[in-house]
């Protein structure tokens, strides 16, 4: 599965189902949204995996952060005015509901950062990896969630908290995500690791 095919396809449905595509707005920026802030999250996640058995769950944590960011900064590029609180909400409740797919990763980086020297180093780089995949699909399935709400005539701005995290369930339930997850793991790995490992040889 290629990432970078699959944001684009998922940028352009929805640029489609809102009818937003111009010269000014394309997929590829929708995409480099998506991108742009599973990189800065995952390199946010070194400065903390490497912590002794807490690090993986602080990365988590800062990571809902990143994936907020990233609805709201996809929100103002298609026009779409919803509340900060909602954003919040249902960025917290995907990476919640997402965090079944990535426990055991976050317990071996958590055994990994116990370990001196290279231990850190292998934390920090699962760490990355991990929370560089879980923003790239929980910006899939918000690219889903509009797409769906779009196509059915719908405005987004008029659900609640509650409505689009059951649009969410719809939209993960729609997608291989298990796939998706190997994918940007495999992304991260083969774009980012040696900036990973440089990263944590320094702390």
């Amino acid at each position: 599965m290629n990432i970078d095919k699959i944001l684009l396809q998922s940028s352009e449905y929805l640029l489609h189902a809102c009818d937003k595509q111009t010269e000014e707005m394309f997929p590829e920026k929708i995409a480099d949204i998506v991108k742009f802030h599973a990189k800065g999250a995952a390199l946010s996640a070194l400065g903390t995996a490497w912590v002794p058995g807490a690090g993986a769950f602080i990365a988590n944590a800062a990571g809902i952060g990143f994936i907020w960011g990233m609805y709201a900064r996809i929100n103002n590029a298609i026009d779409l005015k919803t509340s900060e609180n909602i954003t919040k909400t249902l960025a917290s409740g995907i990476v919640t509901n997402l965090g079944a797919y990535f426990i055991g990763n976050t317990l071996l980086s958590a055994a990994f950062s116990f370990i001196p020297g290279l231990g850190s180093v292998g934390a920090s780089v699962l760490t990355g990896g991990m929370v560089y995949a879980l923003t790239i699909v929980s910006g899939l399935i918000y690219l889903k969630i509009l797409t769906n709400i779009f196509t059915a005539g719908k405005d987004p701005s008029t659900f609640s908290s509650s409505q689009l995290k059951k649009f969410a369930e719809s939209a993960k339930n729609e997608m291989d995500i298990e796939g998706i997850i190997d994918s940007a793991k495999n992304y991260f790995k083969d774009n980012y690791s040696d900036e990973a490992e440089k990263a944590a040889r320094k702390k």
